[in-house]
């Protein structure tokens, strides 16, 4: 497994760079509960192992490690870890004085866990926890290998609403949105052509989110696809091998 260079929201790949398969990222969430957070997002059906490593000075690394697998063929889940590892001490009070002095603007979590704190006040409904949005993803975000865009809005418990952004992979395939902060990608997401396995172009999405959205992909044809979550849950990966027929 291969990675490239990318310290906050590292792309692992297996075969082919513009084929990215997981997408990692380690959260500062000292001022929270004193862990750093793990979410990990496959898109990819093949056995692995992943391990995240923990090269702080002053912890064992034989100890302090964490590890997720997939043990048989099938699509892998996304997992979040919320007490991955532990914070020290001054950790802790770091992160808690800049929480406090920034006023939630900065910080690993900043945008994930206090996402309207740079946001002007409005008369929005606030969303009830396992609500579905209402909102409607706007002007593309993205466009992909021939001509397949993408577009996605999420709304928070607060009943603001807002659009993903393109975190800018630089693939054809292979996509990155972020929501509040672009050093905390959000989803991740491919459109891979199966035209001569099965005669359809696939379509894989791992959001790494608890936020409700709206995600759709539209053809060049205009043929959409779609995939949603509700508020507080934490959002499935989902691939679809018959998403778009190459034939229409």
């Amino acid at each position: 497994m291969r990675c490239p260079r990318n310290r906050v929201n590292p792309r692992l790949y297996f075969f082919d760079r513009d084929n990215v398969e997981i997408l990692v990222k380690v959260l500062n969430g000292c001022a929270i509960n004193g862990h750093h957070w793990v979410f990990a997002a496959p898109v990819t059906d093949l056995k692995f192992q992943l391990r995240v490593q923990d090269r702080r000075p002053g912890w064992s690394q034989e100890e302090e490690k964490w590890l997720h697998e997939n043990r048989r063929r099938g699509t892998a889940g996304t997992v979040s870890d919320t007490t991955a590892f532990p914070c020290t001490a001054a950790e802790i009070a770091a992160a808690k004085a800049e929480s406090s002095g920034s006023g939630g603007e900065k910080g690993g979590l900043a945008g994930a866990l206090n996402p309207l704190a740079h946001v002007s006040a409005a008369s929005a409904t606030p969303l009830a926890p396992g609500a579905r949005t209402d909102c409607e993803p706007g002007r593309p975000a993205l466009t992909l290998r021939r001509g397949f865009t993408v577009s996605m809005c999420y709304e928070t418990d607060k009943g603001e609403v807002g659009h993903a952004r393109d975190w800018g992979l630089g693939s054809f395939q292979s996509a990155l949105m972020y929501f509040f902060d672009r050093n905390n990608a959000e989803v991740l997401i491919k459109v891979l052509d199966g035209c001569g396995v099965n005669g359809h172009r696939w379509v894989f999405v791992a959001p790494v989110t608890t936020l409700a959205f709206n995600l759709r992909v539209e053809s060049p044809g205009g043929r959409i696809w779609t995939h949603s979550n509700r508020l507080g849950q934490t959002a499935a990966a989902k691939r679809d091998l018959s998403a778009f027929s190459c034939t229409a």
